[in-house]
């Protein structure tokens, strides 16, 4: 509760569940971090260094965008404001993601938007890395990806209201992201993160759907592997 703040009274147990797994997501994705950037090496770092300037340029690229981008254009007031500052069944993720900066920062929509634009930041280069881990060998793919989000107008002024889609995108890119890494620690990460994305929207479980497949076509490739083996 002293992380978060107030919540739903009426739903204890279900906002708990959030709650711990906004906490769970965290963790993993700084677990697998900590071990991926480990794992690197002198001469990983040269090879990846024209990936990371590009990948900063978009970032830097979208940041601009949206932080020019005029402030809630769409205020819609009442049951969004709600969704982002406290939350309610189906629709706690957002604001008890938030939750963990309004702590020190203040609860207001002033505060949640800004950490709408962050979050629509965020997805850029979320976007370069899991286009980058689908298509290893190439730059375009990745940079074209990130780049038609980045420079986005739909998405920059979404980024500054008070709408939900954009923590939507960010959790559906960071768990597909993870996903798309393979290993076991990314793909705690991965289904951590699809499960909060499920407490964002009720229409966000359709997100999960792509996630499901991918693994299991991945899962029958790694079986059809072993059976040669």
């Amino acid at each position: 509760a002293r992380l978060f703040g107030h919540g739903d009274d009426d739903h204890p147990f279900w906002l708990l569940a959030v709650r711990v797994d906004v906490l769970l997501v965290l963790a993993a994705c700084l677990v697998a971090s900590a071990v991926a950037l480990a794992r690197l090496r002198r001469r990983d770092l040269a090879r990846l260094r024209t990936p990371l300037l590009v990948a900063a340029l978009l970032t830097i690229a979208a940041a601009v965008l949206r932080f020019d981008a005029a402030a809630n254009l769409l205020d819609q007031g009442g049951i969004p404001y709600s969704r982002l500052l406290v939350g309610y069944r189906g629709n706690f993720a957002a604001a008890q993601a938030y939750s963990l900066v309004y702590a020190f920062a203040g609860r207001s929509i002033e505060h949640a938007i800004l950490l709408d634009r962050l979050a629509g930041i965020a997805t850029v280069p979320l976007v370069f890395a899991l286009a980058r881990s689908l298509a290893p060998r190439s730059l375009a793919f990745p940079a074209l990806a990130a780049g038609l989000l980045a420079f986005s107008p739909l998405h920059a002024i979404l980024s500054a209201s008070d709408a939900l889609s954009d923590f939507s995108a960010l959790l559906c890119a960071l768990a597909w992201t993870c996903l798309a890494r393979g290993r076991a620690l990314w793909t705690v990460a991965g289904l951590l993160a699809l499960s909060l994305l499920t407490q964002v929207r009720y229409e966000d479980a359709l997100l999960v759907v792509p996630a499901v497949v991918f693994l299991a076509l991945r899962g029958r490739r790694l079986a059809a592997v072993l059976a040669v083996v």
